[in-house]
Parts: structure tokens; sequence; C-alpha cells
């Protein structure tokens, strides 16, 4: 039933008052909004509990998250209310600004996104990024020199073969200083050789400061 339907079935009632018939259909005009609204909600309703707080969800809030950056399809997650999803979207998963995306933050060991370039993006739009232009010389340079930290990834070999790279080194990181002087490395390499690297990670920590890379290279366009 629509809005018009539900409006003319209550003005059928009438009012014996005609001086009264105007603030009778203004208040068949709230009547109206209310059942219409409700009848819209009740539509809506689904059997599935809200994935938050396990009341009845809505169809309108469902919630189109991607359970790794990798997946090509999402899984739908129904909600009660905007609230709920709202905040399950916040606790839960991250935006991607580069493919329009909410995902997932991890998968329990591995995070699904990366800061790079002033804004956190989905592992998958990183390891394009590479492949595409390599590691941005203004990301791992500060004013004092190179950074402490080292942005990669774990690549397949294939891949990396796939786009043009070559593999230049292996190293073992221990702490910032090593960290430090893949850094120099790159931008030696960027500024003298006209290369390109990737940082493949091998196996490292929980913190990301020790343990095995790899070091890829191409030639610049």
């Amino acid at each position: 039933m629509n809005y018009e339907e539900i409006l003319e079935k209550l003005k059928k009632r009438g009012t014996a008052i005609p001086e009264l018939e105007k603030i009778v259909n203004e208040s068949l005009e709230i009547k109206t909004k209310k059942i219409f609204e409700y009848l819209e909600k009740r539509k809506n309703r689904l059997d599935e509990e809200c994935y938050w707080c396990n009341k009845k969800a809505n169809k309108e809030f469902t919630s189109f998250i991607y359970e790794s950056p990798y997946d090509e399809n999402y899984s739908e997650h129904y909600f009660c209310s905007e609230n709920c999803r709202d905040s399950y979207e916040e606790e839960t998963s991250f935006y991607c600004n580069n493919c329009n995306r909410f995902i997932e933050n991890s998968n329990g060991h591995m995070n699904h996104g990366i800061e790079y370039q002033t804004e956190y993006i989905c592992l998958d739009c990183f390891q394009k990024e590479m492949f595409e232009n390599g590691l941005d010389i203004d990301e791992i340079e500060d004013y004092k020199g190179a950074k402490s930290n080292l942005k990669g990834s774990f690549f397949s070999e294939f891949e990396l073969i796939e786009h043009g790279f070559e593999k230049e080194e292996n190293y073992f990181i221990s702490g910032t200083v090593d960290a430090k002087e893949i850094n120099k490395k790159i931008i030696d390499l960027y500024n003298n050789d006209n290369k390109i690297s990737i940082i493949n990670y091998c196996h490292l920590s929980i913190l990301g400061d020790e343990g095995h890379i790899e070091l890829w290279i191409k030639n610049k366009k």
C-alpha cells in the first residue's frame, strides 16, 4: 500500500464538523506518514539477526564488506540500524579510497591495509602501485635522510618476475639501523642507477622490525 492509498482510506472516515476538516486533514497527513514509514520498515525486516547487536536486522542497513583485499566478491552483513552498521564498520573494517571498498582490517595474522602516500589503502591497491611505479622516494625519505621503516608486502615471486623485476639481494634486518640502510640503497638506486624498487617480505617478526626481506628492482620507465 502506497502513501496516497493510506491517506485516502483515512480521509473516508471524515468529520461531522466542517470547521474541523482542515485540522483533521493535517492530522491525517501525520498519521499517513507514520503508517507509511512503519510499512516500509516492516517490508525491509529480515529473519536474520543484526550482525552487531542480535536484534532483528533490516535490509535497509546492509553493509557490503570484502573479507580480503584480493576478493572479487563482497559479503553482505545485515544490521538493525544505521548506528549498528556504522559501529561495526568502524571497529572491524576500513575504507580504501583507491578502490572504493570496505575491507576487513585483518585476517587475524596480517593487516589488510598499509599507510602509503598519506593515505591508508588496501594491500591489493598497494601491490598494484608497486608493480607500476615501485616505491615512492618521497615516501621513504625525510629531511634527515632515509626513514627507519620499510614499506613492503608479501609478493609472489612469479608476479614480480612477470612485471619485469629482478632480485637485487636478500637481507636480514634487525632494528631501525638496518632499515635505514636499505632505504638509503633504494634512494641511491633510484637517483644514480635509474632503478625502481620493491621490498618483498619473506619472514618477519610480529613487530616487523626483524627478519628476512628481498629487494627487487627494475629500470624506470
